[in-house]
Formats: structure tokens, sequence, C-alpha cells
């Protein structure tokens, strides 16, 4: 209900009001606010809500041109924190001192409302038509119209722009409805969704209007401007394995692509590939990406698979880094031939083929600073690749740190063959490079047995194996560190050798040598005295164990035959007659046994008679 009265409160009283009210307690409401809404519409208050809502407040607003002595009053309903005056109620152009009262203690501070400043336009009209351009990046240019306001007077708009539902970002600069400059948009991405919206403001007035709807639209699909390889593809040893990258257009945009690998003229084609990789099968030449956007436009983008000489590839590659600076410092020389491109490639260590970044760079370049987040401690693999209509050509791939740390383990150590024979030798093996964490400095290898101290000499970081001719006899334990810049890591496992004393082996052994020898004796004494008793009738012949030897063993007696040729008998001889005589009985003595020979010659010492220590035999 507003019903005009009037003013209780005399000049005087109106320039001591802000006075009074600066001594409000602390928690009172904030200042008042008021504005109109449109060049011709009403004047809106706002406040803070109070914390007494019981009683409502009553607000007074008297005009600073026309009716100066007139004072008007509006009462709030109950439970409000704003109200509406009415156009009729003032005048355009008009300044208004506005206060409020409740129980007729004052509020807050009395303000003055410029009804020719103090305005909120309407919201300003986004219209559909969106053009888009692609230079050196994709742009869109979105046409708006201003809000219903007198043509004699400017208002500034300002607009911001999302994707994805993502943060809102503010458009530079600002536009005035008296040139009505297009809304332009740089840097967007292909295949992706986007809210504009805006709003206006009085020129050198306040406040800004409300946020018109939002327009919506998408960004025309592109084909995948940068492709790329990950994996070994000029590989010749079996070991091939390599995925066809490309960059995602959108983070809101589900985009299918249609991939093909050829040979010459030869083609295959695998449809509905997910973004964004494809295996590459093996012999390829060549390979193309599309995709179809939304004026049914197929893009393409195809990449050379030729593998190029190794001379062609970039030379002499060096990573480093750089004291305060977070990426990694990769430089190279130039191959046999000027590439049309070049491309640095990096992946952390045990990535799969999928994670890897990879920026291109002009033929001119032979040094780049790589971007993104290195972590410390862990070794990124880094190539560099020549890149040419004809062809690819990589340099072998080079490991760096942007920051070395403490190794996380120590090599594993194992026992050689001696060289030379008691002289042990170890060696031992290398730390992953993942719990390496940096490039080994040396090694450090200790010794400890259970009568000595523990004993530690620093190896070369090229060297891994080493033989310990300073240990003798005992057990002995044997571990090794590896060191880099950043300090020494921890032992990795250990080795136990035990090694016996030799000298004591060399005392025993002529002992043992004599008791074999003893024993030996004895077993043949044994068998001499027992066993060959009773088996010499079967190891010897008769005659070596008889007393009396038998002339027939020997050969001596034997008569000498020779073989003689007869002459053959005479084919006609003559016949002789021969007359029968008989003759007497003679009795011949029995023949004697024939001998036996045994293979074995025994010669007879000569009878006393033939030494003529005896009478002489008689004859007959």
């Amino acid at each position: 209900m507003i019903r005009p009265r009037v003013a209780r409160l005399t000049p005087l009283e109106l320039m001591l009001l802000p006075l009074l009210l600066g001594t409000r307690p602390h928690g009172s409401p904030g200042p008042l606010q008021c504005y109109r809404v449109g060049p011709l519409g009403i004047l809106n208050c706002s406040w803070e809500p109070l914390s007494y809502l019981e009683t409502p407040p009553v607000l007074y607003y008297q005009s600073q041109k026309y009716h100066s002595n007139r004072t008007q009053e509006v009462k709030v309903p109950s439970r409000q924190s704003w109200v509406t005056i009415p156009r009729e109620q003032f005048t355009t152009g008009d300044t208004l001192l506005i206060w409020g009262t409740q129980e007729g203690r004052p509020l807050w501070s009395p303000v003055f409302v410029n009804l020719e400043t103090q305005m909120k336009p309407d919201t300003p009209q986004l219209l559909p038509n969106v053009d888009f351009y692609e230079d050196d990046s994709l742009e869109a240019t979105v046409p708006w119209e201003a809000p219903l306001w007198p043509s004699h007077k400017v208002l500034t708009c300002q607009f911001q722009y999302r994707r994805c539902q993502k943060q809102w970002t503010q458009l530079e600069p600002q536009l005035k409805t008296d040139t009505m400059t297009p809304l332009e948009m740089q840097n967007l991405e292909p295949g992706t969704s986007y809210q504009v919206s805006g709003r206006c403001r009085v020129e050198s007035g306040y406040p800004w209007g409300e946020w018109s709807p939002d327009l919506s639209f998408q960004t025309p699909l592109l084909g995948p401007e940068d492709v790329w390889v990950s994996g070994t593809v000029c590989e010749t040893s079996g070991k091939r394995a390599a995925l066809l990258l490309w960059k995602a257009p959108g983070p809101c945009v589900q985009v299918t692509y249609r991939v093909r690998f050829g040979v010459g003229n030869v083609a295959m084609t695998q449809e509905e590939v997910p973004c964004c990789k494809s295996p590459i099968p093996t012999l390829m030449e060549w390979a193309v990406v599309s995709t179809v956007n939304t004026t049914n436009k197929t893009l393409l983008t195809n990449l050379s698979l030729v593998c190029l000489a190794p001379e062609s590839a970039p030379q002499n590659v060096v990573v480093s880094r750089i004291n305060g600076s977070p990426g990694l410092l990769v430089t190279w020389q130039q191959g046999t031939m000027k590439p049309w491109e070049y491309v640095v490639a990096w992946a952390r260590d045990g990535d799969s083929l999928d994670k890897l970044s990879w920026i291109r760079l002009p033929s001119e370049n032979f040094s780049t600073l790589l971007p993104g987040d290195f972590e410390g401690g862990v070794p990124y693999r880094i190539t560099v690749t020549t890149v040419s209509p004809g062809g690819l050509a990589a340099s072998p791939s080079v490991w760096g740190f942007i920051q070395e740390l403490v190794p996380l383990a120590g090599p594993a150590v194992w026992r050689l063959q001696d060289d030379p024979p008691g002289t042990p030798a170890v060696a031992w093996g290398e730390v992953p490079r993942h719990k390496l964490r940096g490039w080994a400095t040396h090694y450090t290898l200790c010794v400890q047995g259970r009568d000595i101290p523990t004993v530690c000499m620093n190896v070369s970081s090229n060297t891994q194996t080493v033989t310990l001719p300073t240990l003798h006899w005992g057990s002995f334990e044997l571990w090794v560190m590896v060191s880099t810049v950043a300090g020494q890591g921890p032992p990795g496992p250990s080795l136990w050798l035990h090694l016996p004393d030799n000298e004591v082996r060399w005392k025993i052994l002529p002992w043992v040598l004599s008791l074999c020898g003893l024993f030996l004796m004895g077993c043949g004494l044994s068998l001499a005295t027992t066993r060959c008793l009773h088996q010499r009738y079967k190891l010897f012949p008769q005659w070596i164990w008889e007393r009396v030897p038998d002339p027939a063993n020997s050969n001596s007696g034997q008569p000498y035959i020779k073989e003689v040729s007869l002459p053959q008998p005479p084919k006609d001889g003559p016949t002789l007659e021969v007359e029968e005589v008989e003759l007497e009985a003679v009795i011949e003595p029995p023949p004697a046994s024939a001998p036996l020979h045994s293979g074995y010659e025994k010669h007879f010492l000569p009878t006393p008679e033939e030494l003529g220590l005896g009478p002489p035999a008689p004859r007959f």
C-alpha cells in the first residue's frame, strides 16, 4: 500500500540522518539498493533480510528536483526484503532520496538514486545463425540484438561463454549498442558444445542487467590434424608393435572414426573406430584417418609409414634439464636430408603405447623445451623423428630425468667361476630405471666376515664384475649399493661366500696318502697269504707249482724239424718185384708219452756226472 504524506523530517534532520544512522549496532542490515528496470520501468529497491521480521519496515523517498518538500511513504509486506515503486510515483530524470525505518527507528543510511543512470536494462538477444571460420584456429561469429532502449542512449554489453557445462569465461572486449559489432569467439575446439550469454548496463551507470538465456551451439567436426605413431614401426626383429594415435576433438563430444591402412594401392578399412587409437598392421606404408562433420563433408588426415634410411634420422640427441624450468630441454642435429618437420615424442618409463605425448616443430628448429608436468625421479623416453612426404626416420630413444633422486634398491650379486682358480669372482646386475631414479655414478661393494669388520670399495659405473684375491678361508657376506648424484641407495640382496682353508688341505694330504698306501699293502699281503694259496691251482698251470720240473715241458728236447720239398715220383717208372721174407719178431720199448706244451720253457742244470763229480754212467 502506497500513500503520500507530509514529510516528518525537516531539511536539517535529513542532513543529520546519516550521522544518526552511523551509530547502528553491529550486524544491522546492509546498504539499500534501488534502480529502475528498463527505460520506462518501475523503481525496484531491495535490502538484506532483517533480523526482526514481525514488524514490517517502511520505505520513504523524496524528490530532489521537483518536490523537495514532499516525502512519500511505501509500506513493505511482512517478511519481504524488497519493494517496487510504480512508474507513476516518480518523474523521469529526477533524483530521489530514499531511506527506511522500522518501528520509527532508521534502518539504513539514505541513498540517492539517479533515475537516468541507475537503470537495469533488459537482456540482449543472441541469434542462432552462428558462422564458423577456420584459419590458424577455429573461430565463430555470433550475431546479437540490443535490448529495447532509447536510441540516443548507449548501452555497454558484456558476454561470457563456456563449453561442456564448465566454468564461464568472460569475452573481451565489451561491446556497445551504438556500433553493434558481432560477437567473435576464437580458439574453439572442433566438435564441441558451447553456451553463450550476455548482459548490458547503461554507459557509465550501474547496475548490470540480468544475464540472457544461454545460446547453445556445436562447432563442426574436423579431421584429426595431429596424427602420430607410437611404437616401433620400423622394427625388423619381429617384435614390432605400433599404434596410430590422434588427439581427441573435444572432451564432451563422442566421435567415431574410419581408419584406412594400405600398401601401395591395396588398402584395408576399419569402420567405427573409437577415439583415439588404432593398431597398425605389419608392413603398412600409409594410414588415413577420417570423420564426417555436421555438413556431411568427409575430412581426411593421412600419414606416411615408410621407413627412411637410418642416416636420415636426427643425430646426437641430448636431453638435459634447466635449473628452475619445469620442462626438459632436447637438442639434436640434422641427418643427411632436410625434413618437412620434426616430431619430438616422450613417455614415462613403463607406460603403454597410448600414453604418448608429442609436439611438432618446423624443420629449422634443432631444440625444444618439452612442456608438461614432469615428475622427479621418473625416467622419460624421448624420441626425435624426421617427417617428410616420403616417410619417417626416428632417432634412437634417449632417457632423461627432470630431477635425479636417491635409488630405491640395490643390484643383486652372484658368484662367478674363480679366475684364477682359488680367487673368487662376483658380478651384479643393473637396477631397473624406475628404481634407479637417475644415472648411476658408481657402485659400492661391501664385504663382511665373522671375524673382520665391514670393508667397502667403490667401483666404476661401467664395471659390474670384480675378483677378490685378498679373501682367505672363511665365510663372507657381500652386497652392492648404487649411487646417483642425489646420494647412495640401499644395499641389494646379499651373497654368502664359503671359502675353505687351502693350507690345511695340503698338510693333511700326505698323511692321507700314507694311510692309503699302508692299507693297500696290507690288503696285498693278506691276499698273498690266504686266498692265493687256495686259488693257486686255478691261477697257474700245474708245472708251475711242481717240485721236480718235467723235462717234457721244455722245448729243448724237441727235435728240429725242417720242411723239405720232396721230388715228385716219376709218372712211368720200372716195376720191381719184391719177395716176401718172414722176419723175426723184435720187442720194441713202449713209446714215450708226448710232451705237454704249456708255453713255458724250462732249462735244466748239468748232472753231476757231466760235471765230473761222480763216476761215469755205465755204457751198454
